[in-house]
């Protein structure tokens, strides 16, 4: 029997890798910014007006916008919305009305 077996072979020697060492990165230096600061001049018609000016502009303003929605609620065609409660049962309300002002008081 020995001799219908193969011969048998050294083990195997581990060796160390061959590997090589990778080169480091160059990294570019960043870009120097320039630190001044550019500007606009002024404009001269920044200070023509008074901020007291400005809020009674705006004031008036207000007022005509809020005149112009109140007369298109006025003049639409559409009715005022009316409540259930003033229409159906409105001594049911005006005693609700009246128990709620007695605790308050």
């Amino acid at each position: 029997m020995e001799e219908d077996e193969p011969p048998k072979k050294a083990p195997t020697q581990p060796k160390p890798f061959n590997l090589t060492k990778p080169k480091p990165k160059v990294i570019p230096q960043p870009e120097a910014i320039p630190r001044e600061v550019k500007s606009n001049p002024v404009p001269k018609n920044l200070f023509k007006r008074s901020l007291a000016e400005i809020e009674a502009e705006k004031e008036e303003r207000r007022k005509k916008e809020a005149e112009a929605i109140r007369q298109a609620y006025l003049t639409s065609e559409k009715q005022k919305f009316a409540l259930a409660t003033e229409t159906r049962r409105p001594e049911k309300f005006e005693k609700a009305k009246t128990e709620v002002l007695k605790k308050k008081e």
